[in-house]
């Protein structure tokens, strides 16, 4: 098993980050019990809970007079989640944030990257849902979920949400960690007139520390494929595509259940190191 260390949990409203979070870590502290007797395996702690706690509601929070003082509400939620994580000292905590916020029409993001850095966060999920299931959850969740007007929940604001979530979460993965030794290169490559044309790609790889490896994960997918894809990490990974949408218009309970066994095979395969020959799925 190859240690993840602390998980960062993001994506946008609606896609039930604490459900996830709350029985991964379950899960984990029930098959990793016995990595330790006396300190924690697994805890989940969330950024928004606590922001909504600080800030009064999610709707106070999002209507401060400007972004400096949603700054220091965010900053005041992390440093608290950082002290509650060095006092639990949990083996793999996991930490639910969304990166990026929509209000009113605007996207935005409060997330400080060099105190996130602070944690030293090992690797990145981000959980990803239908559309339609978003909008749904956000407009009959109202406490758990952010009110929002009617503009913001349109299908292609959520669309638009999704892909920045996404794309952000690739660029912390990607540029985290900088090397402190060779940090004030940035500031003089920037400072250079013809810039396009000077960078050096190795002084940038001597820059950046290793990219997190950053997952992109339906929160549809079974829990046990959350806990392979983290606790699991040398498990061979292989995409196999299905028809699946005409099955789930047709209500098709035999073809799931014939899918369900056959994964069931595989995954029974891949533990013993060996995959059935193409006749024998058949069977």
């Amino acid at each position: 098993m190859s240690i993840p260390g602390l998980i960062l949990l993001t994506g946008q409203y609606g896609t039930s980050h604490e459900d996830v979070g709350n029985n991964l870590s379950n899960l984990a502290n029930k098959k990793l019990k016995h990595l330790s007797r006396v300190q924690p395996i697994s805890k989940f702690y969330s950024i928004e809970k606590e922001l909504w706690d600080i800030g009064g509601s999610s709707e106070a929070f999002f209507e401060q007079l400007n972004d400096q003082d949603r700054d220091k509400i965010w900053l005041q939620a992390f440093l608290k989640i950082q002290r509650q994580i060095k006092q639990d000292n949990p083996l793999f905590p996991i930490l639910s944030l969304h990166v990026v916020y929509l209000w009113k029409e605007r996207f935005f993001s409060c997330v400080d990257w060099d105190i996130l850095t602070t944690l030293q966060p090992s690797v990145i999920v981000t959980i990803i849902d239908d559309i339609y299931d978003i909008k749904g959850r956000i407009e009959t969740n109202q406490q758990s979920a952010v009110r929002m007007n009617e503009e913001d929940r349109s299908l292609f604001a959520i669309l638009s949400w999704r892909l920045r979530e996404i794309h952000t979460c690739n660029l912390i993965a990607k540029h985290l960690y900088v090397n402190p030794e060779h940090f004030p290169s940035i500031d003089n490559l920037l400072r250079k007139e013809n810039i396009s044309s000077s960078i050096n790609l190795n002084e940038l790889e001597q820059v950046f520390g290793k990219p997190l490896p950053h997952y992109v994960i339906s929160v549809k997918q079974s829990l046990d494929d959350f806990y392979r894809l983290l606790f699991e990490r040398k498990t061979i990974r292989i995409y196999y595509s299905f028809p699946i949408s005409e099955p789930r218009k047709q209500n098709d309970e035999d073809y799931f259940k014939n899918l369900r066994n056959w994964r069931l095979q595989m995954h029974k395969a891949g533990r013993l190191g060996w995959f059935y020959q193409p006749n024998e799925l058949k069977e």
